[in-house]
C-alpha cells in the first residue's frame, strides 16, 4: 500500500515538475521590437531588431521594396516565426521617407498582427549606426519621442495617427519626430508633407 502511494506521489510530482510537453512558448528570438528603413549599397534595406537576452544587438537586414515585402522575405528566409506584436519603433531615413513612408504606414495600420501603437520617426544618416551598435538605442529614442510628445501636442507618435494625417484631404503638412544623432540620440520635431 505504501509503495503504491509513494509511486503515485512520484508520478504526480513528475507530471507537475515536467509541465506539459505540448505547451507553446513565445520564442523571443522572433519578436521584432524595432525596424529601420535605410539605403544600403544603393538599395532599400529594412533591418529587424530582435529581442535578445544578451547585450549584443540581434538584427536581420532584408533588401525589399516595401515593409510588406520585407516582412514576407524575413519570414520565408530568416525569421520563420517573426512576430510584430511587440513592434514599438519604425525609423525611416529622412532621405527616403517620401518614397516609402505613406505606403509602409498604410500597411502597418492595416495589419491586425502588427502593434497599432508603434512609434514612427524619421532619422539622419548616423542614427542607423546607433541602432546597430547600442542595445538600448530604441528605448532611448522612444523616451525622447515621449518627452517630445509631452512638450508638443502637435507631434504624431504612432502609426495610426500618422495614417489619419496621410488620409486627410485638408492636412497635407504635419509634424513627426526626427531622431538626431550628432553626439547622442535625441528627438526633435520636423514638418513633413504628406504628398508624394
Amino acid at each position: 500500500m505504501f509503495k503504491k502511494f509513494l509511486l503515485s506521489l512520484v508520478c504526480l510530482l513528475f507530471i507537475f515538475l515536467s509541465g506539459c510537453s505540448s505547451s507553446k512558448q513565445i520564442d523571443v528570438a522572433s519578436l521584432a521590437e524595432t525596424v529601420t528603413a535605410d539605403i544600403k549599397d544603393g538599395s532599400l534595406c529594412y533591418t529587424f531588431y530582435i529581442i535578445g537576452s544578451d547585450e549584443k544587438v540581434d538584427s536581420v537586414s532584408v533588401f525589399a521594396n516595401s515593409f510588406n515585402q520585407a516582412c514576407s522575405i524575413a519570414k520565408k528566409s530568416y525569421i520563420p516565426n517573426l512576430s510584430l506584436a511587440k513592434f514599438e519603433l519604425f525609423v525611416v531615413n529622412k532621405k527616403i521617407y517620401k518614397e516609402i513612408l505613406k505606403s509602409d504606414i498604410e500597411y502597418i495600420s492595416s495589419e491586425y498582427y502588427i502593434s497599432p501603437l508603434s512609434y514612427v520617426a524619421l532619422c539622419d544618416d548616423n542614427t542607423m549606426k546607433f541602432f546597430s551598435e547600442i542595445k538600448d538605442a530604441p528605448k532611448v529614442a522612444e523616451e525622447h519621442i515621449l518627452l517630445l510628445k509631452n512638450k508638443n501636442k502637435s507631434v504624431n507618435i504612432n502609426s495610426l495617427s500618422i495614417f489619419n494625417n496621410f488620409s486627410s484631404a485638408y492636412d497635407r503638412e504635419f509634424y513627426i519626430p526626427f531622431i538626431n544623432s550628432n553626439e547622442e540620440l535625441k528627438a526633435e520635431v520636423i514638418k513633413i508633407n504628406s504628398k508624394k
